[in-house]
């Protein structure tokens, strides 16, 4: 099975396609599809390249600066959440020879 694909502006109903000549004389099945724009047309494309600052996307994304060094994401650890720790680093590193 040969398949050709042809993209052409159809300006009439009769069109002349010359790619199609050596196929004159076979049965053949011709399926037309309106050719949609790519999602990617409308962006331009050095816009990565014209990245935004560190500011810009913060004020984008609603967030600022951190006022104090203490906030919700960063707990304060305590000594019992390090126990047994160490012994367990040193096993996992002579596991390794």
């Amino acid at each position: 099975m040969n398949a050709i694909r042809i993209r052409k502006k159809i300006d009439s109903e009769t069109i002349h396609i010359p790619e199609l000549r050596p196929m004159i004389g076979q049965e053949v099945e011709i399926i037309v599809l309106e050719d949609r724009p790519l999602s990617l047309d409308g962006i331009d494309p050095q816009a990565f390249w014209n990245g935004k600052t560190v500011d810009e996307l913060a004020k984008e994304q609603g967030v600022g600066p951190l006022t104090t060094l203490e906030s919700p994401v960063s707990s304060q650890f305590t000594a019992e959440d390090f126990e047994g720790f160490d012994e367990t680093l040193e096993e996992w590193r002579n596991e390794k020879n």
